[in-house]
């Protein structure tokens, strides 16, 4: 699931950056008394991921499950998959644990979800950039650590969750499924897909650069791996339980900072039309 042990690195990623991550760790899983092999264990999306992560507690929301309901339901009936898109302009927003705040009654939570509901409605809008919205210090480091590690999952609007931080006032995006994989194949970054339009906003994206610009340096990686060295390996040894085969390959993250860098630095930066020397421009 979600390549076995990159998804673990993914997460110890965000942690060691200081973004809001989810606990992810391997278990041996038992069904009446069936040794059913090593399992994921992902923690869910509550007040606990939050302040885990070093943050005030504030709401976590996303985009309507229904598209992905609605795929499945209609593939039933249709082999071809023809139904009615649903993009992020027409998705509902949806908070978590929903239910604990109506239980609760508690109306600081939901004008935070409120104002954060109003916040990426106006976004959508075009009415709002992203500076205006996203924490753009925290959502630039993490599409350039989404780059690094080549999780396209990342940036697919339907499944992107946001934690709505009351002191800033602005949105942080909380890293979820984003299955990097064993070997990348056509690398591209998440500037090339621009989910949400978010780097039409000539701010976000300087800092969208800078921060490519740190994780693709030399001894960047090497001091990661060697943070979480400890970690890695034990859960690689639960892994190998039943999954033996199973290795990390620390060189394909190398190359991943190798594309990055060819990026930022193209060997034809400027490209002159050879119009414009016959015309005399």
């Amino acid at each position: 699931t979600r390549n076995y042990i990159n998804e673990f690195v993914f997460h110890q990623l965000l942690k060691y950056e200081r973004l809001p991550y989810l606990r992810y760790k391997f278990i041996p899983f038992y069904l009446n008394g069936k040794n059913l092999g090593i399992y994921a264990l992902e923690e869910h999306f509550a007040k606990a991921v939050v302040e885990n992560s070093g943050f005030r507690e504030g709401p976590i929301i996303k985009f309507s499950d229904h598209f992905r309901n609605e795929t499945k339901r209609m593939v039933k009936i249709d082999a071809t998959g023809n139904f009615h898109y649903r993009t992020s302009n027409n998705s509902k927003i949806e908070v978590f644990n929903a239910n604990r705040i109506r239980k609760i009654n508690n109306n600081l939570k939901v004008s935070q979800f409120l104002l954060a509901n109003n916040l990426i409605e106006e976004f959508l809008k075009g009415r709002l950039k992203t500076s205006d919205v996203f924490d753009i210090k925290l959502t630039a480091k993490y599409f350039a650590l989404n780059d690094l590690l080549q999780s396209g999952n990342s940036n697919t609007w339907y499944d992107m969750r946001f934690y709505f931080d009351p002191i800033s006032a602005r949105l942080i995006p909380i890293g979820y499924d984003a299955a990097p994989p064993i070997r990348s194949f056509g690398r591209y970054l998440s500037v090339d897909v621009n989910a949400l339009n978010l780097f039409d906003d000539l701010e976000f994206l300087k800092e969208y650069a800078k921060n490519l610009e740190v994780v693709s340096s030399g001894k960047y990686l090497d001091n990661f791996f060697q943070n979480i060295e400890n970690d890695l390996n034990s859960s690689l040894k639960i892994l190998n339980k039943t999954f033996p085969h199973v290795t990390f390959l620390k060189s394909e993250f190398i190359k991943n900072q190798k594309y990055i860098k060819t990026r930022l630095t193209p060997s034809r930066a400027i490209i002159l039309n050879s119009e414009n020397f016959n015309t005399g421009k």
